[in-house]
C-alpha cells in the first residue's frame, strides 16, 4: 500500500497576548485568542478525520505542547516548529515529512479558516503533475504549499510578510525549472478588517458556515448583535474614529493633569533642576521616593522635563544604591505608560491606513512582533534611539508589551547605575566617582558611533 501524504498545519498556542496581536486593540487579547482557537478547531475538525492523508500539527512556541493539548486534545500528533523565520520553519516541515517516509506533503497555516478537505485534495491531485502547488492569499502571500520533496530554493533568503511573496516564489520556481499549479485565492484573517469581512460572509451565507461552527460562535460573542454592515464589537470597547478620539482625549487629560501638578507645586518646568527636585522630594519624607517615581513616570507622557534631570536628581537625593533602584523603577514605569498611550491611542489610528501595512513597513512590523525583546533590549543597552522616542515608537509597533517591559527593565540597568553615580557625585565634580561615571556615560553614548565605524571598515575591507 502506498503511504499517505502528510498534511502539516502550522498553529500558534491560543494564548492571550501571543496570537492575533494585529487584531488589537479593536479586540481584546482574550477575544483574539478565542478566535484563533475557534479557527484552528474548525480547520482541523474535517481535515484531521479525512483518511486520505495524515494530519500533524506543528506548533509554536516550542514549550506550548501542554497548552496545545488542553486546547485541541491529544489525539492529533504534533511537534514543535523549527526556529527561524517562516521559510526556515516550512522547509523544516517538508524535510521532516521526507525523512518520515511521506511521498508528499501539504503545509497550511491556521489563518485561512475557509480551507477545507476539497482544497487539500485538489492540491495533492495537482501535485501529481507539478513540482509545487500554491494556494494564493489575497494579501500577496499563500495559505497553502505542497511539494513532493524539500525545495530549499523556494524558501531560503525570502523576504516574508510582504505583498510580493507569491510573485517572488513563482519567480524562484520558474528560475529553478520547476512546474507549479495554483489553487483558488482565499483570504487570511490577519487584521480586524479581515475579521469584519469574514463575519459579513458568515452572516450573508457566502462562507462555508457549516464547517465554521466554532468560528461563527466566537464571532457572535465578539461582534455581538452588530449587523454585517458594520461588524463592530460591542459598544463598551468603542470603535472606529470615536474610539480614537476618546483615547486621544484621555491622553490630553493626563497631560493637562500632570502639567497642573507641576504648576501647583514648587516644581515648575521653567526652573527644573536636579537640586530643586532633590529639595522637593526630600522635604516629603517617606513619601519622597513614591513621589519621585510618580514624577519620573508621568514626565514620560507629557515630556515637559528632560529625562536626564530626573535621573541626576534621583542619584543626588538617594545616592548611588537606592538612586539606581528608584531611577530604574521610575524609568520603567514611565516607559510602560508611554508605550501603552501610544499602543491604545496611536496604534489604533495607524491601523486605519492600509498602506502602512505593506512592503518593508509590514516586514518591520512582523519583525518587531517576533523579535521584540531582543530589539528593545539592544536599543536600551546601546542608546541608539532617544529614550522617549523609543517609548512611543515601540508602542506604535507590534512589540508585545511583556517583551517590551522586561527588555526595558533589564536594558536600562547600566544607564540607571551610571546616572545615579553621576547624580550622587554632583556636589564634587572632581571626585573619582564623578569622573569614572562621566567616562562611562560618554562611552555608552559613543557605542553607536563605534558600531558604525566598525561596520564601515568591514564593508570596505578587502576580501
Amino acid at each position: 500500500m502506498t503511504p499517505k501524504p502528510a498534511l502539516v498545519v502550522f498553529v500558534k498556542a491560543p494564548v492571550p497576548g501571543f496570537v492575533k496581536t494585529r487584531l488589537q486593540p479593536q479586540l481584546t487579547p482574550e477575544q483574539s485568542a478565542a478566535l484563533c482557537r475557534a479557527m484552528v478547531e474548525d480547520l482541523t475538525r474535517d481535515l484531521s478525520t479525512d483518511e486520505r492523508w495524515n494530519t500533524v500539527l506543528f506548533y509554536s512556541p516550542p514549550d506550548a505542547a501542554d497548552v496545545l493539548a488542553d486546547s485541541f486534545g491529544r489525539d492529533l500528533p504534533s511537534r514543535a516548529q523549527a526556529p527561524g523565520n517562516l521559510g526556515d520553519r516550512m522547509l523544516d516541515a517538508f524535510t521532516w515529512a521526507a525523512d518520515a517516509g511521506y511521498p508528499s506533503a501539504v503545509v497550511i497555516g491556521s489563518d485561512a479558516p475557509t480551507v477545507g478537505p476539497r482544497d487539500v485534495a485538489e492540491a495533492l491531485a495537482r501535485l501529481e503533475d507539478h513540482d509545487v502547488v500554491l494556494g494564493p492569499s489575497e494579501d500577496g502571500g499563500y495559505y497553502l504549499v505542497a511539494m513532493k520533496e524539500p525545495l530549499p530554493q523556494v524558501f531560503e533568503g525570502m523576504e516574508w510578510s510582504t505583498p510580493s511573496v507569491l510573485r517572488e516564489t513563482l519567480s524562484r520556481i520558474d528560475d529553478a525549472g520547476l512546474s507549479v499549479a495554483l489553487l483558488d485565492e482565499k483570504a487570511d484573517v490577519d487584521t480586524y478588517d479581515d475579521v469584519r469581512r469574514l463575519w459579513e460572509k458568515l452572516r450573508e451565507g457566502d462562507a462555508p458556515g457549516d464547517r465554521l461552527e466554532s468560528t461563527r460562535a466566537a464571532l457572535e460573542d465578539i461582534m455581538g448583535s452588530a449587523g454585517p454592515a458594520t461588524g463592530a464589537p460591542p459598544a463598551k470597547r468603542g470603535s472606529g474614529r470615536a474610539a480614537t478620539y476618546a483615547r486621544l482625549g484621555i491622553v490630553a487629560a493626563i497631560a493637562l493633569a500632570v502639567t497642573l501638578v507641576f504648576r501647583l507645586t514648587a516644581l515648575s518646568p521653567s526652573d527644573f533642576t536636579p537640586s530643586s527636585v532633590r529639595e522637593f522630594i526630600l522635604a516629603l519624607g517617606v513619601w519622597g521616593p513614591i513621589v519621585f517615581m510618580a514624577l519620573y513616570a508621568t514626565r514620560a507622557v507629557v515630556l515637559v522635563v528632560p529625562v536626564g534631570i530626573m535621573s541626576l536628581a534621583g542619584g543626588l537625593a538617594y545616592g548611588r544604591g537606592w538612586g539606581t533602584v528608584l531611577i530604574l523603577a521610575g524609568a520603567t514605569l514611565g516607559s510602560c505608560l508611554a508605550f501603552l498611550v501610544a499602543r491604545y491611542a496611536g496604534r489604533r489610528f495607524i491601523e486605519q491606513f492600509a498602506w502602512l501595512h505593506r512592503g518593508k513597513i509590514r516586514t518591520f512590523d512582523e519583525g518587531t512582533e517576533e523579535h521584540g525583546f531582543r530589539i528593545i533590549l539592544m536599543a536600551r543597552l546601546i542608546p541608539i534611539f532617544q529614550y522617549d522616542a523609543l517609548n512611543y515608537g515601540a508602542g506604535l509597533s507590534r512589540v508585545k508589551f511583556r517583551d517590551y517591559a522586561l527588555a526595558t527593565a533589564v536594558g536600562m540597568i547600566p544607564g540607571a547605575f551610571i546616572s545615579a553615580s553621576l547624580g550622587s557625585s554632583l556636589t564634587n565634580v572632581r571626585s573619582a566617582q564623578f569622573l569614572v561615571a562621566l567616562a562611562a556615560f560618554i562611552l555608552l553614548a559613543l557605542i553607536p558611533v563605534f558600531q558604525k565605524m566598525f561596520a564601515k571598515r568591514r564593508e570596505t575591507a578587502p576580501r
